[in-house]
Order: structure tokens, then C-alpha cells, then sequence
């Protein structure tokens, strides 16, 4: 990771946190376990979700750095061009996604611990992002939707995914006036 990138990383990471917390305060107490239809995520369960794919996508970045061996070029080749695709496509919300079965939120977080439980999270990916070794884009994975990504790219994803849900978080509370 060039320092460049690691700037543009960091600042998508503050900026997401800092507008999830603003969209969080904008909710009423109610609205926090309101779902806005059936079947849909309540802002508890988003934030919740949010933790649940920061996590474990910051676990296997730091498994897959600590392989003996990065991915083969060919794998690698893969990502070129995606960093832009990432940002972009992932917070658009007009198409919709099912997260896979372990990333659904099990609705364990309480509305009052949400957002602590979220800026654990985010200080530990800020945290791994400031100070991640800079063959980061030598570790690669595949996305259900977006196929291969380097961990650059799942850096970014970290926090274009976290502001796909906070879009959601600002459209419950627009609902709520």
C-alpha cells in the first residue's frame, strides 16, 4: 500500500465513522428496532452487520498476510482496476444484496451497545490500515459479487460497506419525521 493509499484508506475509514455517528444521532430510541418492512434490517441490525463483516473481513486480511506466500500474479492481475469499482458500486444502494448467511445479523447487539460495538471495530481497521505492511495488495480473495479483490480493495470495501448501511441508518431517520 502506497502512503497515498493509505491516506485515501483512512480517510474513507474516519469519514465513515464520523457519518454513521451523525446518522445514528438522528435517530429517535424507537427507531433504532424499527424495521421499515418485513424482512428488512432495523439500524440496530445494520450497525450490527456492519461489525459483523468489519471483523471478519480485518481477520482474514491478517490471515492471508501472514500466508508464507502472497497470491500468485495471476490472481493478482485479477484486481487491477477495482479500487474505483469498489467505492463506487458498493454504497449504491438501487440494486439490492443479500448478504451471505453468516454476515446476516443475528440481532444480538442492544441499541445502546451498537455504536461501542461498531467503534471497537472501526479503531481496529483504522488502526490495521494505518500501520499494514505495504505488500497489503498481495493478499487476494474473492467477493461473491465482486470476485477477486486485494486487500487494498477489502480495505476500501471495509468502509464503502459500512457506508452502504449508514445510507440506510440516514433513510430510517428521514422516515421517522
Amino acid at each position: 500500500m502506497t502512503p497515498s493509499e493509505r491516506e485515501t484508506v483512512l480517510q474513507h475509514l474516519a469519514a465513515g465513522r464520523d457519518r454513521l455517528h451523525a446518522a445514528a444521532a438522528a435517530l429517535d430510541a424507537s427507531a433504532w428496532l424499527r424495521r421499515p418492512s418485513p424482512g428488512a434490517w432495523s439500524p440496530c441490525l445494520c450497525v450490527e452487520h456492519i461489525v459483523l463483516v468489519e471483523t471478519a473481513v480485518l481477520d482474514t486480511l491478517n490471515r492471508a498476510l501472514s500466508a508464507p506466500e502472497p497470491a500468485p500474479a495471476s490472481l493478482r492481475a485479477l484486481t487491477e482496476g477495482k479500487d474505483a469499482i469498489v467505492l463506487r458500486a458498493v454504497p449504491n444502494r438501487s440494486r439490492k444484496v443479500l448478504a451471505p448467511e453468516p454476515m446476516a445479523p443475528p440481532g444480538l447487539l442492544a441499541p445502546e451497545h451498537a455504536l461501542a460495538h461498531f467503534d471497537t471495530a472501526r479503531a481496529r481497521t483504522i488502526a490495521f490500515a494505518a500501520s499494514a505492511p505495504s505488500p497489503v495488495r498481495h493478499a487476494v480473495w474473492r467477493h461473491p459479487y465482486l470476485k477477486e479483490l486485494d486487500g487494498y480493495q477489502w480495505l476500501l470495501f471495509i468502509a464503502a460497506h459500512g457506508l452502504r448501511h449508514t445510507i440506510q441508518l440516514e433513510e430510517a431517520a428521514a422516515a421517522q419525521a
